[in-house]
């Protein structure tokens, strides 16, 4: 949630005064992530909690639609962990996972894209790209109340199983039942929803 803006004063090389936004999200748990862009135009984010502060992140904020590219805060936040992203194109978004009470990204050095997500029950699916880990490119359900993970075999969900439709990983959404089972959904190719219940009981730990 939105918080509140700021406005410093950054005076630049050539003596100018200007005038740069710093914007304030209010997290769960009391923590607060604040984006400002410096007088060398990176972009920086900084949570805050309990009186200390770390940097979590930097992003050159220049070039070509530089809005656009830039990493981002979209408002995915659970109660231990928040997600950054980074638009790519239409259909493939890509996370960047960060554990609240270190700042460490659990997400550093991988290509993991957005599928879906329900933050009130810490539940975040994603599609691993990296063919030696993902073969075949399933789904990876992703428990952060403990920091396990479920495998979703997409097939149980795709009709044209040898190949897989574009941005299919776009068309999945999850949502919790129980403690034990969640339900993922795939709304995919213009058919009717197709819902299958995962049980968490049967999750691998994260690593």
């Amino acid at each position: 949630m939105l918080t509140y803006v700021i406005m410093p004063c950054i005076i630049g090389l050539s003596g100018q005064e200007s005038r740069v936004q710093d914007v304030v999200y209010s997290l769960k748990n009391g923590y607060e992530l604040q984006i400002s862009l410096s007088p060398d135009s990176v972009r920086v984010f900084t949570l805050k909690h309990d009186g200390r502060e770390y940097v979590v992140e930097k992003d050159p904020y220049d070039g070509y639609d530089k809005e656009k590219f830039a990493i981002r805060y979209s408002e995915i936040d659970f109660d231990d962990y928040f997600v950054l992203d980074r638009w790519e194109c239409q259909y493939s978004v890509y996370l960047y996972l960060y554990e609240k009470s270190t700042g460490k990204n659990l997400f550093k050095d991988k290509q993991y894209l957005e599928s879906g997500y329900d933050t009130s029950a810490n539940l975040l699916l994603y599609l691993d790209t990296d063919d030696k880990t993902n073969p075949n490119g399933n789904l990876t359900l992703l428990n952060l109340n403990n920091l396990t993970t479920v495998e979703i075999d997409v097939r149980r969900f795709i009709p044209t199983k040898d190949v897989l439709s574009n941005y299919y990983w776009s068309d999945f959404s999850v949502s919790k039942i129980s403690d034990q089972s969640v339900r993922v959904t795939y709304d995919g190719e213009g058919r009717k929803s197709i819902v299958s219940v995962i049980s968490l009981v049967t999750s691998c730990p994260c690593h």
